[in-house]
């Protein structure tokens, strides 16, 4: 499966990276990076792989194109087939992207409202003081931020394998450490990019390890959030004999024995 990696630097550079993904998404040795140069090339590669990746001074995000052809070609005509310019006007191009932003405030209202009746409270057990959890499927980062809330005490170790995702989740713990409201929450939290089942296992000991897999998409009802449906786009849930394997990996190098 193929992705492409924009990075618009400032408004005179912008550098375009195609990244060939395997289908098990690790970049390896071997991953294919090849540079574009031009609006012609970048264009034919959006039309087949509509996943982006578009970071800048402020923000990184993962967008996706909904221009129609005969839209990107007035795009291409009003750039005056120049790359940069065309780059500079991803909105008209783009869906709007997600981001992850741990002060916005739905997240900080969610954080206001923890309580011993929360379900992830619930989880972690009410009396337990962990001093290191591991969320072993971080994916947005969403959880692994309120455990962190919520155990201000407990150093927290996020595994996200993906690599676009990981790209996102990054941007967001690097943003929160420049933010002294939540400086000292994300100052806990680090992120790994690396398969869980074999990462666990070297990671210091965890008095939690926390799961939340992806699930199949067939598995859900009803309407279901975007960013919910673009990570089951780039990131397939994993198959039943993965996600034991990975159960049983978290039994057995946790503290805490059980499961809610």
């Amino acid at each position: 499966m193929q992705y492409y990696l924009l990075i618009n630097t400032s408004t005179n550079t912008t550098h375009i990276q195609q990244i060939n993904l395997p289908k098990n998404n690790k970049l390896t040795n071997q991953t294919s990076c090849t540079n574009i140069s031009d609006l012609q090339s970048l264009i034919s590669l959006l039309k087949d792989n509509p996943f982006i990746i578009i970071q800048n001074q402020n923000s990184t995000q993962l967008s996706k194109t909904k221009a129609s052809n005969s839209k990107i070609r007035s795009l291409i005509k009003n750039s005056q087939d120049n790359l940069i310019n065309f780059i500079m006007h991803y909105e008209t191009w783009c869906e709007t992207g997600i981001t992850v932003n741990f002060n916005s405030p739905k997240i900080q209202k969610r954080c206001d409202e923890l309580s011993k009746s929360d379900l992830l409270i619930k989880a972690l057990g009410h009396k337990t003081h962990p001093t290191h959890i591991i969320d072993a499927t971080a994916g947005l980062g969403i959880d692994s931020f309120l455990l962190a809330t919520a155990e201000p005490n407990a150093k927290i170790s996020l595994i996200e394998q993906n690599h676009l995702i990981n790209i996102l989740l990054q941007d967001g713990l690097d943003h929160c450490l420049t933010n002294q409201n939540i400086y000292n929450t994300c100052s806990r939290m680090k992120l790994f990019k690396a398969n869980a089942c074999d990462l666990i296992k070297t990671l210091p000991p965890a008095d939690i390890i926390y799961l939340d897999p992806m699930f199949t998409n067939n598995s859900f009802k009803g309407a279901v959030k975007k960013s919910m449906q673009w990570l089951h786009d780039i990131c397939p849930a994993p198959s039943e004999s993965e996600l034991n394997h990975l159960f049983i990996t978290a039994l057995k190098h946790a503290k805490k024995k059980g499961y809610y």
